[in-house]
């Protein structure tokens, strides 16, 4: 492990512990971490993401305990751990917090699906895309829901079939009305996705 990520985690692991008001010095590792979950103590999107660095499948059933929460920055740290440690086991978890989480949740788990989803996740990814193109009417000036290009970009990885195609061509009809030129441009360039133009 490289300095500069020992020294987040161990700067994490010290806010958790100060913030749970642990003035023993413990050691940061699995046990600890998910004893301080299970203790209900606060802190726990940090939690979830010092389990999402070194968390092992011990750690699996707090977090999906955890995605499907109430609480969204907990929530929503969960899953971004689970796309980090879990694997293809998780991908129906993902699959519906993507269709029935919150907008933020829905999000993260499309995060999620893009790292560990396949063509099987492809409906579910291409209806939440087609129902954010639904939501935007004009550019936004402060927050282009990044779960759209991710989407756009897991159906590129598909083109051909049918939902792909037809998730693509509507992004493609109405880009221009929901993105700015230099939002457009940038996908294109950066993206690495079929010619938007």
């Amino acid at each position: 492990m490289n300095i500069q990520k020992q020294l987040l985690l161990d700067d994490n692991w010290a806010r958790l512990r100060r913030s749970c008001n642990v003035k023993s010095p413990i050691t940061l590792n699995e046990a600890n971490v998910l004893k301080i979950i299970q203790e209900g103590r606060p802190s726990l999107p940090v939690a979830c993401y010092l389990l999402g660095e070194i968390g092992t499948s011990l750690s699996l059933p707090v977090l999906r305990e955890l995605a499907v929460g109430k609480t969204r920055d907990v929530s929503c740290s969960a899953i971004l751990a689970l796309a980090k440690i879990g694997d293809s086991n998780e991908i129906p978890l993902f699959e519906d917090l993507l269709i029935n989480g919150g907008s933020l949740t829905a999000e993260y788990a499309m995060v999620a699906l893009s790292k560990r989803g396949t063509a099987n996740e492809l409906s579910s990814v291409c209806k939440f895309g087609l129902k954010l193109i639904e939501k935007l009417k004009t550019p936004q000036n402060w927050d282009f829901p990044s779960g759209l290009l991710l989407a756009i970009q897991f159906a590129s990885r598909y083109v051909g079939t049918n939902t792909a195609d037809e998730l693509l061509a509507i992004f493609e009809f109405r880009k221009s009305s929901i993105m700015w030129r230099v939002e457009i441009d940038w996908v294109e360039q950066n993206w690495g996705l079929p010619d938007l133009d």
